[in-house]
Formats: structure tokens, sequence, C-alpha cells
């Protein structure tokens, strides 16, 4: 009698995993259907994508435009330096000449060596008013004071020199 039973229960559980097989293939078949996505769905990710892509170009000109602005003044301020600081070690005038009609300014010697010569950017002007050509004399100081005026992409920059120190500050003009 345990033999049989024993037979029975061998039998009833062969019957249960070929039951439980057959479900796990069924399930597995349905959801390798259901895994993938619709091409309709593909195309509308991809369209949200490029949409926002397609903003980003006017993000970054913006950025380069202040990237550009901020490097050309410390360019600028940095070349000021520059003609002092010959101008100081060499005991001897610095001049600086701006050509507007260039674009060029230069920092120069007595005898019109070169020291720096520079191209100043298509969105940059400079107007300086009394101060298109002034120099920096051995000491350091500058022969007269003023205003040099430089509009960077729509923003106004005043630089002014003051006489006897030989400094110059930068100042953006509120609009």
């Amino acid at each position: 009698m345990e033999g049989r039973l024993l037979s029975l229960m061998v039998t009833q559980l062969s019957k249960s995993e070929g039951k439980i097989n057959r479900i796990k293939t069924s399930l597995l078949n349905r959801q390798s259907n259901q895994a993938g996505f619709t091409l309709i769905e593909v195309l509308l990710i991809l369209f949200i994508i490029v949409t926002m892509l397609m903003s980003l170009p006017p993000l970054f000109h913006s950025v380069q435009n202040t990237i550009n602005e901020k490097y050309f003044l410390q360019q600028y301020e940095e070349d000021l330096f520059y003609a002092q600081s010959v101008a100081l070690s060499r005991r001897r005038a610095v001049y600086y000449q701006y050509d507007s009609n260039k674009k060029i300014y230069k920092i120069t010697d007595h005898r019109g060596n070169v020291y720096l010569q520079r191209q100043v950017p298509d969105d940059v002007v400079i107007s300086h008013g009394h101060l298109a050509n002034f120099r920096f004399v051995g000491d350091g100081n500058i022969n007269r004071f003023g205003n040099i005026w430089v509009q960077v992409n729509g923003k106004k920059y005043q630089i002014f020199i003051s006489i006897g120190s030989g400094r110059f500050e930068i100042f953006e003009e509120s609009s």
C-alpha cells in the first residue's frame, strides 16, 4: 500500500511540475511580448529630447558672451598693469596708443618699439575721450588722469585712471 501511495504521489508531482513549467513558459512569453516600446513611444521620446536640445544653443550663446566680456576686461586691465610695470622696471615712459580705425591698442616705448599690440574684438567699442593716448612715466604714474569707456555686448564700463598713483579701476555703468 505504501508503494502505491508513493507512486501516486510521484505521479501527481510530475503532473504538477508539468503544469508549473507550462505556466512559467506562458508567463515568460507574455513578459517578453510586453517588455518593448512601440514605435510611437520611441518617436515621442526622441521628439522631446530634440526639442530640449534645440533650446540649449541660446543659453550657450549668452554664456559665451559673458565669458568673452569678462575675458576682454580682464585682459585689458592686465595689459594696462603690464604697461605700468614695464615703465617701473625700465624707469622710462611707456606709451599707450589706441587706433580706433584699426581697433588696435599698443604699448610702446619712446622710440616706437612695440611691447604689446592687441586687436580689439568686433563686439567691443572703446571710446577714450581725451585719453586715446597717454603714458606711464618712469615711476609708474600716469601723465594725466581720465576715463576710458568700454562697451562690451551692450554693457558699458568706465575705466577710471587716477593721476599720481597710477591706479585704475573698472566700474560697470548702470543702465
